[in-house]
């Protein structure tokens, strides 16, 4: 399976984004079903198509990667022996899969528009992408960010571990926080009409889109809303009834937004 995963996971040709990000979608779920890949490739193989090779890499850099390993191996770890709790539905390890390589796409398209490419920021938004779900229950807010705050709580003794520095625990958990998708509004508004940089407002945005991109996909987004429901219906969340079906879908897809230019390139299939 690995070997048949290298093959095919964010292989791109000649700039077709989009053929590379359903291929690598798809190369995930054959994963997922058969015999599942696990978060830790996942990440190695996107710090490897970012070029983020460790003795390149500034200490922070160095230290966020080491971090978002450890998440990622933590969120395997939690689920590898047969008492472990039941996976969420949609909050589970393939969403985050998914997250992670969202970001790792978008991320290579930015670096490659702007002419600038910064391993620290990008080393932090794999880390937020790893870690924006750790340990997710598959419950919903009763407040503002409260299930994002409690992720970082988790998350924090792992970058103590790794040595993050305050800064970027900071920035890191900033995004993660932001990840509320109650927030995703005030948060696009906050990049509207500016250019892309590396800085804490586009990872914020980046970190939103990245969280929506497959849910947003035409092949996968069905799928994904399915899962969704069965997640809610658990908990006894009456939008279950509602986000699997046609209208729901269309409501989603009506209500999402999209700013930065990576994320314009991946969802083009979407306006065709």
């Amino acid at each position: 399976m690995s070997e048949n995963f290298q093959d095919s996971y964010l292989v791109l040709h000649k700039n077709e984004w989009n053929a590379c990000f359903d291929t690598s979608l798809l190369c995930l779920r054959q994963s997922w079903a058969t015999d599942w890949i696990g978060l830790p490739v996942v990440l190695k193989s996107c710090a490897v198509f970012l070029s983020l090779q460790s003795d390149a890499l500034s200490l922070h850099a160095r230290a966020m990667l080491s971090a978002a390993m450890a998440v990622a191996r933590g969120s395997e770890e939690r689920f590898a022996m047969a008492s472990s709790p039941s996976e969420p539905h949609y909050h589970n390890r393939l969403h985050t899969a998914d997250v992670i390589t969202a970001m790792a796409l978008q991320l290579d398209l930015e670096a490659e528009h702007s002419g600038i490419s910064d391993s620290d920021w990008m080393c932090a938004a794999l880390l937020a992408a790893a870690g924006h779900d750790f340990m997710h229950s598959g419950g919903v807010n009763e407040e503002v960010s409260q299930i994002e705050k409690q992720t970082c709580e988790l998350l924090r003794p792992i970058m103590r571990e790794s040595k993050v520095a305050s800064i970027w625990t900071e920035r890191v958990e900033t995004a993660i926080i932001h990840s509320d998708i109650s927030l995703a509004a005030q948060n696009h508004e906050r990049v509207s009409g500016a250019e892309f940089a590396w800085n804490q407002q586009w990872l914020n945005v980046l970190l939103n889109e990245a969280d929506i991109l497959a849910s947003s996909h035409p092949q996968f987004g069905p799928e994904l809303s399915h899962a969704l429901a069965q997640e809610w219906k658990i908990i006894g969340f009456a939008a279950h009834e509602t986000i699997a079906t046609p209208e729901g879908m269309q409501a989603f897809l009506s209500s999402v937004k999209f700013s930065s230019r990576s994320s314009g390139l991946l969802t083009s299939a979407l306006k065709n």
